[in-house]
């Protein structure tokens, strides 16, 4: 079947696929030829759909192959959906932020601020844990073992879906940690898909949590995961919707170092530093800044 969403006037599907990695990472696939984002999911009825996204400029278009699908299942595809591609979250009071700051004046026109997430807060925690003090390609490599080991298949020649925190629970620590390959992290991860399973943890919380109070209230109970240090917090916010912290990291200390600082060496504080002023839109500015164009003063 086929579904097709209403995009809101400043998004662009393509500046949210290349916002940030997490199209590299499985169950996602991109197809950068034929724009196309591929991605398994599994319902919360167990049944797996192989899911075809792009976007004709208007609307996104969401192709579902699979078993047909109850009415409930199909709500539960659209809700997943808008989440990932953060189809609801509202930039006008950013964008009219951006509209005020030359430094940032670039944003509204390019439709930048949407980027991919995953189905569920819990896939995000895996994700950014495994973001952690590793290369990217490393990181690829564990979520597709964790992917391909513990998530329910489609068929041949597709990743499976993400696996839910039940399916890595069901299993020894010891198993899990020689199969995902994933060092120091892999303790971290299974313990957490434990606790979720055994109710508790309410990662899903997480969601309602990022409306209710600040970036540094949210990072604080983020950081009462395993594996969430202040970076991942960061990042977790980020995706979250929160957006008052940077998410300082090695990839951030090198951009405003070339960018800032002639190349010398910055701080987490410095890098803070240049962002300071754009208050509860830090995180925003940071990921949205031109990072390609001529290098500015410092701010």
């Amino acid at each position: 079947m086929r579904m097709e969403l209403p995009l809101p006037a400043h998004y662009r599907f393509d500046v949210m696929i290349e916002a940030h990695g997490w199209p590299q990472l499985a169950p996602f696939v991109w197809d950068a030829s034929a724009r196309v984002l591929h991605r398994t999911e599994q319902l919360s009825s167990g049944r797996v759909v192989l899911l075809d996204i792009s976007s004709s400029g208007k609307t996104l278009d969401v192709e579902i192959a699979g078993p047909e699908l109850d009415a409930a299942e199909i709500i539960e595809v659209e809700q997943s959906v808008r989440w990932m591609a953060e189809l609801d979250e509202d930039f006008s009071t950013f964008y009219a932020f951006c509209a005020e700051e030359p430094a940032l004046c670039h944003i509204p026109g390019r439709g930048l601020g949407p980027m991919l997430r995953g189905s569920s807060v819990w896939e995000d925690y895996v994700k950014t844990v495994c973001t952690t003090n590793t290369t990217w390609v490393q990181t690829k490599g564990m979520v597709a073992r964790l992917v391909e080991a513990y998530g329910a298949p489609f068929g041949p020649g597709v990743p499976h879906a993400f696996p839910p925190p039940a399916a890595i629970a069901a299993v020894e620590a010891g198993a899990f940690a020689a199969s995902v390959r994933a060092g120091y992290r892999a303790p971290y991860l299974h313990a957490t898909a434990r606790e979720i399973a055994v109710g508790g943890i309410d990662l899903e919380g997480f969601c309602r949590r990022a409306r209710e109070v600040e970036t540094g209230v949210l990072m604080a109970e983020l950081r009462k995961l395993r594996g969430i240090g202040p970076y991942a917090a960061a990042h977790m916010a980020l995706l979250l919707g929160s957006y008052g912290h940077v998410p300082v990291d090695s990839w951030a200390r090198d951009l405003v170092r070339m960018y800032f600082n002639g190349g010398a060496p910055v701080t987490d504080r410095e890098v803070h530093a240049h962002f300071d002023r754009f208050g509860p839109w830090k995180a925003l500015a940071f990921a949205c800044w031109d990072w390609e164009g001529s290098p500015s003063q410092p701010v």
